[in-house]
């Protein structure tokens, strides 16, 4: 729908146009143009000058659909040339006719003073219309390096300019970004009311003296190092300094310029996390000067003195305990520091005793611990005997349980309430299927019967396993389930032994 209007509007500009061209070339043939022609001229100028406005409106609208800034000012260039070229040889012919008619209303004709006086007030409208030349603008894509450039050349063409209207303005605006500061305007719809909007809402993302200040001041130092004596690198580092040195001192004061850059290698120095909080600090402050930055560490690092001298003291007060087990619970038979599985007191009595005693003492029948009963307990083993029920080995009727379990393991562990504590360990090639190799640490421990994996590696290294119903006990008689077995193969670092063992998990 817009490129048809834009077509009805072209096209009544090209009427205009050969009418223009129809009388000019009478005058210049030699004949007087009459009043009829006159006034056919000053009629039809009013219902013509509108038309330029109607084409940028138009025009914008389908820039903003489509995006395409070059295209569509080269469009609107071109109307706008053969629109002030047509307006203009009215004005000429205009003209023309009010010289012929000041010697007739000089002759007292009051008629032709009328037209005469009418024909220079249509002139005086298009007397304006001139046409403008292309201005090209450098693009302007986000980078806040570019920015300075980029403003005061804007507004030295194109926002001081009194011979573009709003509307031109947002055209060449809208031509000049990409990227990024595109995206920052690129939901303001085309209008003569917002060209304001998009110009201040440009300034408002880019135009930060701090942001640009510390930019500048960035790129200075980084620029990059000569390794090789090179003539083309020198000139651009002999242009490059310059360039930023201009644009800190355009946004700063000669006596600030030196306290500028010390800040920035000062706060180059800090962590994320102290850097941050200093950009808070200094939110409301438009130019922080070295003082302020002196002030605000001193006040972190008396903050930070004070937190660490409590850290470093509770630390000190802190026993570092490492066990493999650590669990201590009372036997609730004979009140010794047993489990009752281990208790000889519980264990001399026959089958039937002990479940009379367990009974009494009201504690779980399967795993003989206070608090709850069989119906809430949360251990997943059963009796080892046959029957695989729901109840303590010690308490099967039909076996005699021995004090200890043939199928139990011990493993060692070793505690220590000393500050410190010491555990042999080694560092191992673990082998598993296809070929997969992994270094693992090894804890070792010259008590124990048995070699202990974590499930873990076994799922990395795809371990084959296999399953089994075993109970290791280990320090004041805590058992700890052990459900899967696998063969894995160490080997050292250091040489070329190998030895392939049992694991459990």
């Amino acid at each position: 729908m817009c490129k048809k209007q834009r077509a009805i509007i072209k096209g009544k500009l090209t009427v205009f146009t050969n009418f223009i061209n129809e009388i000019d070339a009478k005058v210049k043939a030699g004949e007087i143009i009459d009043d009829v022609s006159a006034a056919n001229i000053q009629r039809r100028l009013p219902l013509i000058e509108p038309l330029l406005d109607q084409f940028e409106m138009n025009l914008g609208n389908i820039y903003s659909e489509t995006n395409e800034a070059e295209a569509e000012l080269k469009e609107l260039e071109d109307f706008q040339q053969k629109f002030f070229e047509a307006t203009a040889k009215a004005d000429c012919l205009l003209s023309k006719i009010i010289d012929t008619d000041r010697g007739l209303s000089s002759r007292g004709s009051p008629a032709n003073s009328v037209v005469a006086n009418s024909i220079a007030s249509s002139a005086r409208s298009v007397k304006n219309s001139i046409k403008l030349p292309t201005i090209k603008l450098p693009k302007f894509d986000g980078k806040s390096e570019n920015w300075l450039e980029f403003r005061d050349l804007y507004v030295s063409l194109i926002e001081e300019n009194a011979n573009l209207d709003e509307a031109q303005k947002f055209h060449y605006l809208k031509a000049s970004l990409e990227g990024d500061a595109a995206r920052v305007i690129e939901s303001i719809k085309f209008s003569t009311t917002n060209y304001t909007l998009a110009w201040t809402r440009l300034q408002e993302r880019y135009n930060s003296e701090k942001v640009l200040i510390h930019n500048h001041v960035k790129s200075l130092f980084n620029l990059e190092s000569i390794q090789k004596e090179s003539s083309m690198k020198i000139r651009n580092l002999l242009d490059s300094v310059p360039k930023h040195l201009a644009n800190i001192k355009s946004l700063t004061s000669s006596e600030t310029l030196g306290e500028t850059l010390i800040i920035y290698l000062v706060t180059s120095k800090l962590d994320s996390i102290t850097m941050r909080e200093w950009e808070k600090h200094t939110k409301k402050i438009d130019m922080p000067s070295f003082n302020h930055l002196y002030e605000f560490l001193k006040e972190k690092s008396d903050l930070l003195e004070t937190v660490e001298a409590k850290q470093k003291h509770k630390n000190q007060e802190t026993v570092k305990s490492r066990s493999l087990v650590t669990k201590q619970e009372s036997c609730v038979v004979c009140k010794n520091s047993h489990a009752i599985w281990s208790c000889d007191s519980f264990l001399k009595l026959s089958v039937k005793d002990r479940q009379e005693k367990v009974k009494s003492l009201r504690i779980c029948i399967l795993c003989l611990k206070k608090g709850h009963f069989i119906s809430s307990c949360q251990s997943k083993y059963l009796c080892n005997n046959k029957c695989h029920k729901r109840h303590n080995t010690l308490l099967h009727e039909e076996v005699q349980i021995a004090p200890k379990d043939e199928n139990s393991q011990l493993v060692a562990a070793f505690s220590a309430n000393s500050a410190q504590v010491l555990l042999p360990t080694a560092s191992v090639k673990v082998f598993g299927s296809c070929g997969k190799v992994r270094t693992a640490k090894v804890l070792l421990d010259s008590g124990s019967q048995s070699c202990f994996i974590t499930s873990d590696l076994c799922k990395k290294l795809k371990i084959q396993t296999s399953k089994i119903d075993m109970t290791i006990i280990g320090i004041s008689e805590s058992e700890s389930p052990v459900q899967m077995k696998c063969d894995v193969q160490i080997q050292s670092h250091y040489n070329s032994s190998e030895l392939k063992l049992s694991w459990k998990y």
